[in-house]
């Protein structure tokens, strides 16, 4: 408790020379003055004291007919006494700590980690919309609150959490199954998917319309969702509603015509590069070096890299390195083998899509042109779908 009290009182180091040393300690000892670290010299004595005491014991020491000499002067009204012209150094640092205290009461970066069908952006808008994006203030958020949010507005996310971790919003979730694109309920009948000829049917549930053989159109009825009960005179007498369940496969003729251009353009960098740099500062951005170029055409690479003081405190700073590199367009033509090449993987992309709806090729009806200007694949694949 005494060392903190000599800090910030101030204390000071002192020599005594000459005089009744031994007489100045008794004395003082006496009138409860407190002194420490006293040390004995030859002629001199050292000790400390504090700086309510010096006036007390200067007089001390000159009616002992000694001399009191100050080494050194210690403690905050010292130091504040020194440092008086660098006053606007230590205004700057308490501006600086206020300013990373204001700071630190909002957020300043989110993360969402767990998302793959839900990309960042969407997240992201969804928390602006709700008013829980970058630059509101912690106190007004609720986690639990945007956890419920996140299942409304998002029924696939199947668990989600949220966190405020220094200014950083962390929110953690798992998606469910997606539904494929153009997916919808099964109704009671099955319907054709394709134009084809229907090459076997297997009913399981419901009564089948079509025969092997029949061609039908997209959106055709293949298999009614209700079995009909005949009674004696053959007439319907009751239809019992089962479902349609079966595999139908059609035999379908997949059309094929792509041009592939024998030119090109392609970009060839120059070597002359330029950059400049901007400092976004919560949504306003000041801009550094040339803001235009004499460039054409030109590519600018941006590395973006926000500010933070610990893993978890970010501040709303933002260094932008952008890089700008010129080019000019150049035309170029695909050989002979370069153009086959290309029809090919075409070609390969047409299986795996045709293999992706539960297909498989039988016949290929493909041909290859090439001329001075472009490369043509013309025809048609037959393949076999099973329409469940």
């Amino acid at each position: 408790m005494f060392g903190i009290r000599r800090r910030l009182f101030g204390y000071m180091i002192c020599r005594m020379r000459g005089g009744q040393c031994h007489r100045v300690i008794n004395i003082c000892r006496k009138r409860r003055i407190y002194l420490w670290h006293i040390r004995f010299y030859e002629k001199e004595i050292g000790f400390c004291l504090l700086s309510s005491d010096y006036e007390a014991v200067k007089d001390i020491t000159d009616m002992c007919g000694g001399s009191l000499i100050i080494l050194e002067k210690k403690g905050l009204p010292y130091l504040i006494e020194k440092n008086k012209k660098h006053c606007p150094f230590f205004a700057g640092i308490l501006l600086a700590v206020f300013s990373i205290y204001i700071m630190s009461l909002y957020i300043w970066n989110v993360e969402v980690t767990g998302n793959s069908y839900y990309t960042e952006e969407t997240i992201n808008t969804f928390l602006n919309d709700i008013g829980a994006g970058c630059g509101v203030k912690k106190s007004r958020l609720v986690p639990s609150k945007i956890e419920e949010e996140m299942r409304i507005r998002y029924p696939f996310v199947s668990w989600v959490s949220v966190q405020i971790v220094g200014t950083k919003l962390l929110i953690a979730m798992e998606e469910g199954v997606q539904p494929k694109d153009g997916e919808t309920e099964k109704k009671g009948d099955i319907l054709a998917q394709w134009d084809g000829v229907v090459v076997s049917i297997m009913t399981r549930k419901g009564t089948p319309l079509v025969h092997v053989g029949d061609e039908v159109k997209k959106g055709d009825i293949l298999v009614r969702g209700s079995v009909d009960v005949i009674g004696d005179d053959q007439s319907v007498v009751q239809t019992i509603e089962t479902g349609a369940d079966g595999d139908i496969v059609l035999r379908v003729d997949y059309p094929v015509s792509k041009d592939f251009d024998r030119n090109y353009r392609k970009k060839q960098y120059t070597g002359n590069t330029d950059s400049n740099y901007c400092l976004n500062i919560s949504g306003h951005s000041l801009t550094f070096g040339k803001k235009e170029t004499g460039y054409e055409a030109f590519d600018t690479i941006s590395h973006c890299s926000q500010w933070r003081l610990t893993k978890n405190f970010y501040l709303p700073l933002t260094f932008v390195k952008n890089q700008i590199r010129e080019y000019r367009w150049e035309t170029l033509s695909y050989s002979d083998d370069q153009l086959e090449l290309m029809m090919d993987q075409y070609v390969d992309e047409l299986t795996e899509r045709i293999h992706s709806e539960n297909g498989r090729i039988i016949e290929n009806h493909l041909a290859y042109q090439m001329s001075r200007q472009k490369g043509t694949v013309n025809g048609y694949l037959t393949a076999e779908f099973v329409n469940e």
